[in-house]
């Protein structure tokens, strides 16, 4: 009684100490790897595999619970990691799960193997071992965007000789849930190396290839598997089990080239005057008060005397709207952002005047402006195509920056709507979705 006693008191005391609200963040891993096995072989690498991958997460702004890597846990150890995990991932966008260790599959059911584990028969396996399905559903009930299973558990059986017959080699292919993507250290019931310089092959990959920016989660994954395949002759070739997937996730964010050197001072010069952009005028000139064609799919709202019009809106989510409303409500925490699927080219807004006015340029305040954060992880718009309903049309390029943008006419034009398109966008570093934050017309 009094073992029962101090182990719910240490539970209560990790969960109070490393999850609930006021722990959680953007991105939560539980790494654990266990070595150090009593009743069977141990393995060489799984707790320095863990300790690489604690590292490589906290540099890429993961926070771990117990504040490293979880090292040869016995059962009720790995059961109290796995409840604390579950608790401080309510509020966090993101979850991660890794375990590198002993792990068999009994009937078709994943199981990982705590240190202290000693089945001798099919019956113990329950109570001696931890069910992966038991992480899922930890992950699945904290409603965090994206959850991410790492399995590099796929040894030799280290029950085979015990008349354990109902136990594979390697583990079972598992049904990913909504918004999850479980990556195994080799093909379904197969078995993945060790390794024999410190690390498995396949952890070795994970934090090689996780700490370069630029690859989705996608090209993340094929990368690993790539390079595994590589190192190991193709003898091992690591498996991916996804749910569908929204936006865009990087571990790092896609690196920006070095500016080049500047070069050497020239004697000073009067400054030169900005240079507009040029108005190109289509063939057959139109009269300024032409009406625009409008789509049965645009979102419209009225300010004033002009009406904005955007080709797609983001559904709402967590309580915020991204509809044409908020390019002129002056609130840097709401933007329009596009709903189209993709990241936004080809979408538009348009500003519609109820009398022809005289355009001189539009400001523009670029991206999801509600803090650096969540500029970075929206994607910005690049290039833009300016008409107007006289047939003028320009082009400019935004600078990837927070702040009012100004882009200026050579002389005015008297139009009845103008309307901007995307041609090209500078990607976020998790979303695919853009936005503008605000919009204004310079105009008389």
């Amino acid at each position: 009684m009094l073992r029962i006693v101090l182990l719910l008191a240490s539970l209560a005391l990790a969960i109070q100490s490393w999850g609930g609200r006021a722990l959680a963040a953007g991105r939560v891993a539980l790494v654990i790897g266990n070595s150090d096995y009593r009743s069977v072989a141990k393995l060489d690498n799984p707790a320095n595999d863990a300790k690489l991958m604690a590292e490589t997460l906290r540099g890429l702004g993961f926070t771990l619970i117990g504040g490293g890597a979880e090292l040869d846990l016995e059962k009720a150890g790995l059961d109290q990691a796995v409840q604390a995990f579950g608790a401080a991932l309510v509020g966090a966008e993101v979850a991660l799960f890794y375990y590198a260790g002993h792990g068999v599959q009994v009937r078709g059911t994943n199981y990982l193997v705590p240190v202290n584990a000693n089945p001798t028969r099919e019956a113990d396996v329950d109570f001696q071992m931890v069910d992966v399905a038991l992480v899922l559903r930890q992950m699945e009930a904290s409603g965090t965007r994206l959850n991410l299973v790492i399995l590099d558990a796929c040894r030799n059986n280290p029950f085979g000789g015990r008349g354990l017959r109902a136990t594979g080699g390697g583990l079972a292919q598992m049904q990913a849930p909504e918004g999850t993507l479980i990556s195994y250290a080799t093909q379904p019931g197969n078995v993945a190396q060790d390794g024999v310089d410190g690390h498995s092959p396949y952890t070795r990959a994970l934090a090689d290839t996780i700490a370069k920016g630029g690859l989705d989660i996608f090209q993340t994954f094929n990368a690993i598997g790539l390079q595994v395949k590589r190192s190991t002759g193709g003898a091992q070739q690591p498996w991916v089990s996804s749910s569908p997937i929204e936006g865009s996730f990087y571990f790092a964010p896609p690196q920006v080239s070095a500016a080049p050197p500047p070069p050497p001072p020239t004697p000073a010069q009067p400054p030169a005057p900005p240079e507009e952009p040029k108005l190109a005028r289509l063939p057959e000139p139109a009269p300024a008060d032409q009406p625009r064609p409008r789509s049965a799919k645009e979102s419209c709202s009225r300010s004033g005397d002009t009406t904005l019009c955007t080709s797609s809106v983001l559904p709402p989510a967590h309580g915020n709207s991204y509809g044409p409303r908020n390019l002129t409500d002056g609130d840097d925490g709401t933007a329009w952002v596009e709903g189209s699927g993709g990241q936004g080219v080809g979408d538009f807004v348009v500003i519609e005047f109820d009398a022809a006015r005289g355009v001189r340029g539009l400001t523009i305040r670029n991206g999801y402006d509600k803090d650096a954060d969540i500029f970075g992880k929206n994607s910005r718009v690049k290039d833009v195509e300016l008409r107007f309903s006289t047939g003028d049309s320009i082009e400019a390029t935004l600078k990837d920056e927070p702040g009012a943008q100004h882009v200026g006419l050579s002389r005015p034009v008297k139009a009845k709507w103008v309307e901007l398109i995307i041609r090209s966008v500078y990607p976020g570093w998790k979303y695919s979705d853009t936005a503008i934050n605000e919009l204004s017309v310079d105009a008389q």
